[in-house]
């Protein structure tokens, strides 16, 4: 039997995919081990409505975003864009010790344009490098943000919905404090419901230096569908990056630190802080 480039490619692709998924996820305690007696109970919590209209008032248990014992593989593929908007977080403790941080707001959720596809029941972000949206000039939220491959499957009552989550983690581009969090949402032919996210561990203080917990919801994101090739030409590109992932993402914040320190010394001049790491 003979095997083409491109299926061994493909095969590729998906053992590449489901590894990093599962070292991704694999941080959030309890997340890929759904007790017995609540993968048997029905949803409570996450449900379609909430999804769709609910305003989180805190954490949910990390297992909501995976899928349960009555899961099913998507009804539809998902490919295309969630451009979300800027929104206010709810935090623990509430009040942080700065709503300034060279000059932004670390409480807002980045407005970012999230770009996936899905291949076998996996959802694949286009790109794995950092988005830059608090290192730049632009918006209130001091955070950037890089996403990384989840997954996609549909559950009997959410009215012909599909499910998708996936794992982030919020950072800036000049600093190496990094906020590990999952987000999900429904989606259905060209709608999307709200993106429910929640920020769940992070590593040592540094800007921000309050340990914190975070939830939110960015409301009504738009999903603007791509072409079909489009798909199969992000894979391909997913598959020739993914073996340099780490190096990519070590490179990508040192040009980051590089890009703006310029920015930042120009910015607060004549301010300089005196426990500040030199840039």
């Amino acid at each position: 039997m003979t095997i083409s480039r491109q299926e061994t490619s493909r095969q590729r692709i998906s053992q590449r995919i489901s590894l990093q998924r599962f070292c991704h996820i694999a941080f959030l305690a309890g997340l890929l081990a759904l007790p017995a007696s609540l993968a048997a109970a029905d949803r409570s919590d996450l449900d379609a409505s909430t999804l769709r209209k609910g305003k989180p008032t805190g954490l949910a248990e990390n297992y909501w975003f995976l899928p349960g014992a009555d899961a099913k593989p998507a009804l539809q593929d998902f490919t295309g864009t969630l451009v979300l908007q800027e929104a206010e977080m709810g935090t623990n403790p509430a009040k942080f010790t700065s709503r300034k941080v060279l000059g932004k707001d670390p409480k807002i959720f980045p407005a970012v344009r999230l770009s996936f596809f899905t291949y076998k029941g996996d959802l694949v972000p286009v790109t794995q490098d950092v988005i830059r949206a608090g290192s730049t000039p632009a918006g209130h939220s001091f955070w950037d943000i890089i996403v990384q491959p989840g997954q996609v499957w549909s559950e009997p009552g959410d009215g012909g919905w599909s499910r998708a989550a996936f794992p982030f983690s919020l950072v800036h581009s000049v600093e190496g404090e990094t906020h590990n969090g999952i987000a999900t949402f429904l989606y259905r032919g060209g709608k999307v419901s709200n993106l429910r996210f929640q920020v769940v561990q992070q590593t040592a203080p540094y800007y921000i230096v309050d340990y914190f917990s975070a939830w939110g919801s960015a409301p009504g994101p738009q999903a603007r569908r791509a072409a079909q090739p489009h798909r199969v030409e992000s894979g391909l590109r997913c598959e020739s990056r993914q073996p340099r992932a780490d190096q990519e993402l070590g490179r990508s914040r040192r040009q980051g630190r590089r890009r703006q320190a310029g920015e930042f010394r120009q910015r607060h001049a004549g301010r300089r802080d005196p426990d500040q790491r030199p840039l």
